[in-house]
C-alpha cells in the first residue's frame, strides 16, 4: 500500500519570492505517517501534481493507493 500527500500553497501570491531551504511542516507529518505505518511510503506531490519526494521505504510500493486530501 503506497499512501500520497498532495502539498500546495492556497494560492500563487502566497509563494516566496526567494528560495528557502525551510523544511515544510509537512514533510515532518509525511514522516511521522510513515513510521505510524511501519515505514510504508509516502509520496508527497506538489500542487501541480508532480512527485516532490518519496518518505519510507519505496521498495514497498504496490497497486493499494490511499489517497489523502
Amino acid at each position: 500500500m503506497t499512501i500520497t500527500v498532495t502539498i500546495a500553497p492556497c494560492a500563487a501570491e502566497h509563494r516566496p519570492k526567494v528560495y528557502t531551504a525551510t523544511r515544510s511542516p509537512l514533510l515532518d507529518i509525511a514522516q511521522a505517517m510513515s513510521d505510524a505505518c511501519d515505514g510504508l511510503p509516502i509520496r508527497v506531490l506538489d500542487g501541480s501534481g508532480h512527485l516532490a519526494a518519496v518518505i519510507g521505504d519505496a521498495s514497498e510500493e504496490d497497486s493499494g493507493d490511499v489517497e489523502l486530501f
